[in-house]
């Protein structure tokens, strides 16, 4: 079990963080069968928490780029398929990104959160769990935004 902690932490120095992210999802995976009812200790939790901060960031920032750059191609009347291959490409991000923040979710559902005996501990998961679901909120359909946007706001409370 430990040597996905000893992998995630080599990923981060490297700053390999999908694999990272990898590592710390194995890892939550394996304890929580060894060590059934044991919450992860600080160390695991922020490991976990940075990891995917890190896989998330950069999908979120091409996100707003692409959308950046779909309403300047719109605006200056630009050729169609420019416009569409922009749309094309911020969908294919938007589907990694929803991915990513689905999976961090269902890990801390069903693996962290019904070990965490810690007020603190538990609000801090639930605050993750928000910022993910507020993440996917920022660029999905408008139908989906508001499912997001209602579990983020759910977790904040």
């Amino acid at each position: 079990c430990e040597v996905w902690i000893k992998r995630a932490r080599v990923a981060q120095e490297i700053e390999c963080y999908e694999d990272m992210a990898l590592y710390m999802n194995r890892f939550v995976t394996e304890y929580s069968k060894i060590e059934q009812q044991q919450p992860l200790s600080k160390q695991h939790i922020d490991l976990l928490s940075f990891a995917y901060k890190q896989v998330v960031k950069p999908r979120r920032f091409a996100c707003k780029t692409l959308h950046d750059e779909l309403q300047k191609a719109n605006s200056n009347s630009s050729n169609p398929e420019e416009v569409d291959q922009i749309e094309q490409y911020k969908q294919k991000i938007v589907k990694e990104l929803k991915s990513i923040c689905n999976e961090v979710i269902e890990l801390l559902n069903q693996y962290v959160v019904p070990r965490t005996k810690e007020r603190k501990e538990l609000g801090f998961f639930c605050k993750m769990k928000g910022d993910h679901y507020r993440y996917m909120a920022e660029f999905v359909s408008e139908e989906q935004r508001d499912i997001a946007a209602e579990a983020a706001e759910k977790e904040y409370k």
